[in-house]
């Protein structure tokens, strides 16, 4: 019986600005409400009076299905120098990808298009699965769906079904290839001939 509990998926990422915390909230909400994933941030525990403490909001995620890590170059900066929330998430980032090395628990992500790539990956996920760039999209809610059909492994082009081999309704016929009349398989002789 397949297991109905919706994905729980953190979000790791740096308070930049205010701009850029409005952002990954609107990210958050949009991935709860259009794609059923069960987000964890601590945007939704700052106006939450008896909200987790941050350090055991971050140890979800050991537990939690993805991780996705919006990249910036201050999220760089503080995983690469082990500061702050940022800092400490590396730590237990780092600690699972050595566990369950090639992993692909991780996500990351540049949501701002204007955003240099070498500038914003931290060290420890350069060997990870490919980032998802916003720049590779049309629009925000396309890589939103994007990162939506990561986590829940659904490709934009599937590979179709598996078909029944038609040639089957044929019957074989051996026929050594110097005695093929080239002029009724012309004229679409309903015939197999191997070779």
């Amino acid at each position: 019986m397949p297991n109905d509990s919706p994905l729980q998926v953190f979000i790791s990422y740096s308070h930049d600005t205010d701009n850029h915390k409005s952002k990954v909230r609107k990210l958050a909400d949009e991935l709860r409400m259009t794609y059923g994933i069960d987000i964890i941030g601590d945007f939704y525990e700052e106006d939450n009076p008896t909200g987790s403490q941050i350090p055991d909001l971050m140890e979800k995620i050991r537990t939690c299905d993805y991780v996705i890590c919006i990249l910036t170059p201050l999220y760089k900066l503080k995983a690469d120098e082990g500061r702050g929330g940022v800092g400490y998430e590396r730590t237990i980032i780092t600690s699972e990808l050595y566990d369950n090395v090639g992993s692909s628990k991780f996500v990351p992500v540049i949501f701002d298009e204007a955003l240099d790539f070498n500038e914003s990956v931290p060290n420890f996920l350069t060997k990870t699965r490919k980032t998802i760039l916003r720049s590779n999209y049309i629009s925000d809610a396309l890589c939103v769906d994007e990162i939506a059909r990561v986590i829940h492994r659904k490709p934009s082009n599937p590979k179709p079904l598996l078909g029944r081999n038609i040639l089957e309704q044929f019957p074989v016929i051996d026929i050594p290839a110097e005695r093929i009349d080239i002029s009724e398989v012309i004229n679409g002789s309903n015939h197999k001939i191997l070779f």
